[in-house]
Order: C-alpha cells, then sequence, then structure tokens
C-alpha cells in the first residue's frame, strides 16, 4: 500500500525541492563522486546536523538518495577501469540482506544512540583506511604477492558484503567505508578499484536498507527529491576527479571525509 502511495505522489503530488538542501548536497555529491560511496557518510550527518531532520528519516533518506547516486557516481570509474565487477555483483548481492536486517534493527535503535554508534564508526573506520593506505599507490594493490583462488575470492566477497551491508543498513553510510576498507584488506584491491568498486557495491546495499525504512513511512518524498537531485549531479561531477588527483591528495580526503561526518553527529 506505501509503494502505491509513492507511485501516486510521483504523479500527483505537490513536488517541493529544498533549495538550501538541494545546493548543500550537489556540494557533497562531488565530493561523494571523488572518493565513492564514503562520501556519503555527510549526507546524512549534514541533514541531521544543518537541517534538523529526524536521525532515523535522515538515515532512510540517505541510504534512499544514495542507490541513485552510487548509479550516476559509478559510470565515470567504470569508464576508466576503476570498477572490478566480479567484485562489486558478490559483495553487493550478498549485501542486500545484510542491509535489510541492518535498517531494521536502525528503525528500533534510540535516536541518540544511533547518531553517537554512526559518529564512533566512522572515526574507527578513518583510522582503519589511514594505517591500510599507508604508502599504498592509487593502483598498486596493498599486497602484490598474495593471490586468492577464485573460489575462495568469491566466498570472502559473499562474507564482505552480508557484514558490511548490515553496517551500511543499520548505520548509515558508515558501511561504505567498511565496503572499501573490505576491498582494500581481504580481497586486496586497490584504492582506486576500491572506490569505484564500492560506489557499484553501493548501490544495492543502499537500496535494500531504503526499502526497510520505506516500509516503515520514514522517507519523506519532497526531502528525498531535493537529495538525490543534488547528490546526483555533483556525483557525476566529482567521480571524474577520482583518476586525475595524485594519490596522497585521494587518500588526504577518503581519511578525512568521515572525521568530518563523525564530528557533525557526536558534538553537534
Amino acid at each position: 500500500v506505501r509503494c502505491k502511495g509513492l507511485i501516486l505522489m510521483l504523479y500527483l503530488g505537490p513536488i517541493h525541492l529544498n533549495l538550501n538542501i538541494l545546493a548543500t548536497m550537489t556540494l557533497i555529491g562531488i565530493l561523494l563522486g571523488f572518493i565513492g560511496g564514503a562520501g556519503t557518510a555527510l549526507v546524512m550527518a549534514a541533514l541531521a546536523t544543518f537541517f534538523r531532520i529526524p536521525i532515523h528519516q535522515a538515515l532512510g533518506t540517505s541510504l534512499a538518495a544514495a542507490s541513485f547516486t552510487t548509479l550516476a557516481g559509478t559510470y565515470s570509474p567504470l569508464r576508466e577501469g576503476n570498477v572490478d565487477a566480479r567484485l562489486g555483483f558478490p559483495v553487493g548481492l550478498s549485501g542486500i540482506l545484510g542491509a535489510y536486517l541492518g535498517g531494521a534493527l536502525a528503525i528500533h535503535t534510540r535516536p541518540r544512540l544511533l547518531k553517537t554508534l554512526a559518529g564512533l564508526a566512522l572515526l574507527l573506520a578513518a583510522a582503519l583506511i589511514y594505517r591500510q593506505t599507508r604508502g599504498q599507490d592509487l593502483v598498486q594493490t596493498p599486497n602484490p604477492g598474495r593471490k586468492l583462488d577464485p573460489r575462495s575470492r568469491f566466498f570472502i566477497a559473499c562474507g564482505v558484503g552480508l557484514g558490511t551491508g548490515l553496517i551500511a543498513g543499520f548505520l548509515a553510510m558508515g558501511g561504505m567505508v567498511f565496503i572499501q576498507l573490505a576491498l582494500l584488506g581481504l580481497l586486496n584491491a586497490s584504492l582506486r578499484t576500491a572506490v569505484g568498486t564500492g560506489m557499484l557495491t553501493m548501490f544495492f546495499t543502499s537500496l535494500s536498507g531504503a526499502t526497510r525504512f520505506l516500509q516503515e513511512g520514514l522517507i519523506d518524498l519532497n526531502l528525498f527529491l531535493s537529495v538525490v537531485t543534488g547528490t546526483s549531479i555533483g556525483s557525476y561531477l566529482g567521480a571524474k576527479l577520482t583518476g586525475r588527483v595524485p594519490h596522497f591528495v585521494l587518500r588526504a580526503v577518503v581519511v578525512a571525509t568521515p572525521i568530518w561526518a563523525a564530528t557533525m553527529l557526536l558534538f553537534f
């Protein structure tokens, strides 16, 4: 019934885009496209902090918008060969179940506790990414001598998808950072490949997590359209930068972004 109502709203309901949110999300979208889905942690943090959107609604809207934004942001990395589909699809498809369960868990978690857990997860992720990418080139694999046979690679990818999907659905875009970490550490992807492939996997997990919030009526159509319009435009532009910047710039922004989002969630 709710899905039918949403379809009717799309055709019949009044659409009111919030220009302040639209402009803010366009800027965040540029960052999102530049560093991959990890930048979408800022969407939830900005909605909850700057625009005082209730945390559960901000989380659901972030997940719903990310399913469109990451799809748009995957286009440029895919053209430039920075997406490993053999990793992306197993991680993303297995993450569907994890994200749905994570969304259900988040709905029944108190708002203040949810913000705190998301903030702490982002700080942990920033520290782990800093450690994992230290001394690594954009196209260099973390451990060139470590080879995984196809079967092991597939099962590890499925496990990564289930676990990171659960985090993504529960803590919104904090899960994206852990997807990139898993691609770097467990599946031996390069930093540039982890960014591009992470965008692909996040399409599946964010769509699944958003479905659970939609079932609870926690996604507002006008807020969603304002967010997704801005982030999709920005993500397309930002994705063109990933392959054109030095390693130290990409690494610095990938580490700083979750710290920025965590600061907003924990202290504001």
